[in-house]
């Protein structure tokens, strides 16, 4: 367009487009002010977040729970309440695993579990024999220590 036709429509009046109605426009889009806020999706995350809390720590417990009942876990915490080195809990391993037994906890449910596993080991294999012998003598009585009974004729 030139600027001679522009001047022209300058003195006409501007021709506007449908009035909008503000009102139907504030129905029809819910600008309600009692329902705002919907609680229903928050108290659903907050019912997820809640229900994941509660699995985590259920599956923990199941985990701890099943490590606890395993003989490693069970020989450590032996090993740690008797005070003994890796070295002896490691010993005590070889002793299990060079007599078939499937586990080292084995050898320490009872004293004469122990002496007879021990002498078959030293009989079977006399070369480690000569250079554990004297620790798990003293393994022995650390484990199996030896209850005096009031009385008795032996203990002076």
């Amino acid at each position: 367009m030139h600027l001679p036709t522009l001047l022209a429509q300058a003195d006409k009046p501007l021709r506007r487009g449908p009035m909008i109605d503000v009102a139907s426009i504030s129905k029809h889009f819910g600008d309600e002010r009692e329902s705002l806020i919907d609680p229903v999706p928050g108290l659903i995350a907050l019912g997820v977040v809640i229900a994941g809390v509660i699995a985590l720590a259920a599956w923990r417990w199941w985990r701890r729970r099943s490590e606890r009942s395993r003989p490693g876990w069970l020989l450590g915490e032996l090993r740690q309440s008797l005070g003994l080195s890796h070295a002896e809990a490691r010993l005590l391993r070889r002793v299990a695993a060079a007599r078939g037994l499937p586990h080292a906890l084995t050898l320490v449910l009872d004293r004469e579990v122990y002496e007879f596993h021990l002498a078959e080991f030293f009989r079977e294999q006399p070369a480690q024999a000569d250079q554990c012998r004297h620790t798990l003598t003293q393994l022995a009585e650390r484990v199996f220590p030896q209850a005096e009974t009031p009385g008795d004729p032996t203990a002076a």
